[in-house]
């Protein structure tokens, strides 16, 4: 992310417009903080906004699209990140840092900032429909396929192409 604060300053410069970068890039933090909070289970949308430093409007978009709903036993309702949402949010995280920098980055920091491992965040990148350019397939000594980086470098290129035969699904409507 150092690399784009410094080509944010770069435009700053040049009196180019920059606000909606500004605005995504503080919703991506409010993101990576929400995916980062485990226990939101046992709080209330204003202490989660609080304990977090996330402007309440946020909070409350954060738990809607990003939690299921479950009435506690004192009739509040409570939220919870479940498995599906925290992929759910994964994949909104990696999405929007990859249209930040121009669908092509490093993804080191971010992995780190969502405690993944490289197997962990490649599976994700790769249902997203990214390629990694720097991926090399290598067999090891039991002849068995291992894919080899030189560099966290993804990109997503588009237009975006479905594996999809669309005529079989016509002839099944």
């Amino acid at each position: 992310m150092y690399e784009f604060l410094q080509k944010l300053s770069e435009d700053l410069k040049n009196n180019k417009k920059i606000e909606h970068k500004l605005k995504y890039l503080i919703f991506l933090d409010y993101m990576i903080k929400f995916y980062a909070f485990n226990k939101i289970e046992f709080k209330s949308p204003d202490e989660i906004s609080r304990i977090l430093g996330i402007e309440m409007k946020f909070t409350n978009l954060l738990l809607n699209k990003f939690c299921e709903t479950f009435l506690s036993i004192d009739n509040t309702i409570r939220f919870k990140k479940t498995t599906v949402c925290r992929h759910r949010l994964i994949c909104h995280i990696l999405v929007l840092a990859l249209s930040l920098k121009n669908f092509h980055f490093d993804v080191g920091i971010l992995t780190k900032s969502l405690k993944l491992d490289l197997k962990g965040i490649y599976e994700y990148l790769k249902e997203i429909g990214c390629s990694f350019p720097d991926m090399k397939t290598e067999f090891d000594d039991k002849n068995k396929k291992v894919k080899k980086f030189s560099s966290l470098i993804v990109e997503l290129k588009a237009p975006l192409k479905f594996n999809v035969d669309f005529r079989a699904l016509n002839n099944k409507l």
